[in-house]
Formats: C-alpha cells, sequence, structure tokens
C-alpha cells in the first residue's frame, strides 16, 4: 500500500511540474496562458420607477419650496463646474438667488441666476442691473475674506460695463413634471433668447432624498405627508 501511495504520489507531483513547466515556456515565449471565461449571467431586466414629482404638500411652506428650487439650481451649476457664492448678505431671503463662477482658460465666466420653482411669479425687477449691483455692493462690504470681496466688486464692475463674461437667467423649476426651463435675460432683467428646457428629474429626486434625511425633526420637508395635493391647483413658491 505505501508503493501504492508513493507511486500515486510522484505521479501527481510530475504531472503538476509539467504544467507549471508548460505556462513558463508560454510565458517565457511571450504567449498569454489561455484562460476559460467563466459564463456571466447577463443583468436582470429591470424597469425604473416612473418619476412621481415633488408636490407643494411635501414642504412645510412655501418659503421652504422656493428655498428648495435655490438649492436645486446650485446643485445643478455645481454638477457643470460652476462654483456658488453666497448671494444674500444677511440670514434673510433678500439678495441675489444665485451667484456662480467658473474659470475658463485663464479667465473666467460669472452668472447670476434668478430662480422660480413652479408657478411663482417673476418681476424683471428682481433682475435688473441696478438692483444687482446694489446686491453686490452690500455683499462687498460685509464680507470678511478678500478673495471673495474681491469676485464680487469684478462682478459688479463688469455688470456696470455690460462685460460679456457676466451672464443672468432665470431658471424656472416645475418639480411635478421633473424639468427646468432656463430663460438668459438682459439688464432690464427681460427675457433675452430662447428658453432652454433641461431635465432636471433625477437631480429633484436626489434632493428630496437629502433633506427628508437630514430635515428629521420635519421643520422644512414634510416628504411623504398623507394630504393629497389638487393637480389642477398652481403650486406656489
Amino acid at each position: 500500500m505505501g508503493v501504492i501511495w508513493l507511486a500515486g504520489l510522484s505521479a501527481a507531483a510530475a504531472f503538476a511540474g509539467g504544467m507549471l513547466a508548460h505556462w513558463a515556456w508560454r510565458v517565457l515565449l511571450g504567449m498569454k496562458p489561455k484562460i476559460i471565461p467563466r459564463p456571466v449571467s447577463p443583468p436582470p431586466a429591470l424597469e425604473l420607477p416612473i418619476y412621481q414629482g415633488v408636490r407643494a404638500h411635501d414642504f412645510v411652506s412655501s418659503n421652504d419650496q422656493g428655498a428648495f428650487g435655490e438649492a436645486l439650481t446650485a446643485l445643478m451649476m455645481a454638477s457643470q463646474g460652476w462654483t456658488v457664492l453666497n448671494g444674500k448678505p444677511g440670514a434673510g431671503p433678500q439678495g441675489i438667488d444665485g451667484i456662480f463662477v467658473r474659470p475658463e482658460g485663464s479667465l473666467w465666466r460669472a452668472c447670476l441666476i434668478e430662480t422660480k420653482t413652479n408657478q411663482s411669479q417673476y418681476a424683471t425687477r428682481q433682475m435688473e442691473r441696478s438692483k444687482l449691483m446694489g446686491n453686490l455692493d452690500s455683499l462687498y462690504v460685509t464680507n470678511s475674506d478678500p478673495a471673495l470681496a474681491a469676485l464680487y466688486e469684478a462682478i459688479h464692475d463688469g455688470l456696470r460695463d455690460n462685460a460679456p463674461w457676466v451672464s443672468l437667467a432665470l431658471w424656472r423649476h416645475q418639480l411635478g413634471s421633473g424639468l427646468t426651463q432656463i430663460t438668459p435675460l438682459d439688464g432690464s432683467g427681460a427675457p433675452n433668447g430662447p428658453v432652454r428646457t433641461v431635465k432636471s428629474d433625477l437631480m429633484m429626486q436626489g434632493l428630496a432624498s437629502g433633506l427628508s434625511d437630514i430635515d428629521r425633526k420635519r421643520l422644512y420637508w414634510a416628504g411623504g405627508s398623507s394630504r393629497s395635493a389638487d393637480p389642477s391647483s398652481p403650486e406656489q413658491s
């Protein structure tokens, strides 16, 4: 029995040595060892849930719905490489909804945005050049960061000189449909070009999910409330 066991062990060792030598020769000759790929099962056929929309009754107040729209604008602009600057000198809502800057080569561009959500009313005076310059003056004098103050001053001067690197726009988020309408504005706050519509439903869903996790005391977000929304009534912010 011992002889048979030793013979078997020798045969196994010889086989393993032969296989190792075979692979070694293939590597030395620059030949890749043949590896039989394992079959991969195809991914299952899945269907994404239909976008249900963010409704007015998901928010505690209409002001919170407006703040959600401004946060959505900031999120969408940041995803395109824009840096978000504070546009409000105080704790209240007064000021510029969104100030964004982005480097382009050795230069940079600035974009000032007024955000509206659903059917909220827009007035041209909200984005009129002199009003925006006054907001930037307030931001300049109340800011303690020299670099940021210099940015506010540069944007102010660009607006004053009607510089092409400063642009104005109105963004309107339709939370029910998951669409955002972007309208370029001139220095008087009036529309100045064609309206561009972009899909923003994924951004809306992501922001709503994050807000729901953060606002656990439901101070601002009442998403999942049992109250039903009337789809025929306009949602204000």
